[in-house]
């Protein structure tokens, strides 16, 4: 499964993609991509992605998605029963809202994340016991693979 999980901060510059690695992404995404997300960041896509239009609004590329059959979407009860340890809670820099999208990665099939908060993506690259590939732009993950 090509999965891979986007911040909210992310999302938005799929609405009016100005660059082409969004352009890239983009098309990746309505052929062969999967987008990964939870009910809490459905939500937060919702609040930041909503009055936005565009075709390539988050929400439509994932209603597309759902049309095609396929739904990513990890359930609230797997959610519920990852928790983290409170040592793991001690080192992360991650701020505590964050934690349920830490916990959508770590639950992905590939655990492929791009966000624009940098604590969020060293906590997940060196989450201990998940092999995790986050980053801070589309370009430095190689989500084709």
């Amino acid at each position: 499964m090509k999965d891979i999980v986007l911040d909210t901060m992310i999302a938005k510059n799929l609405c009016n993609p100005v660059a082409p690695i969004y352009k890239d992404f983009i098309k990746w995404l309505s052929e062969d991509g999967i987008l990964c997300y939870s009910q809490f960041l459905l939500n937060e896509y919702n609040r930041g992605t909503s009055s936005s239009p565009s075709p390539t609004n988050i929400l439509a590329l994932i209603d597309r998605q759902l049309r095609r059959g396929i739904n990513a979407k990890v359930s609230t009860e797997a959610m519920k029963q990852f928790t983290f340890s409170k040592k793991q809670i001690r080192v992360m820099q991650t701020h505590k809202k964050d934690y349920p999208i830490m916990k959508t990665v770590l639950l992905s099939n590939r655990k492929y994340f791009v966000s624009g908060e940098a604590t969020i993506v060293a906590d997940l690259n060196s989450f201990p016991g998940h092999n995790c590939l986050a980053a801070c732009q589309i370009g430095h993950i190689p989500y084709r693979n």
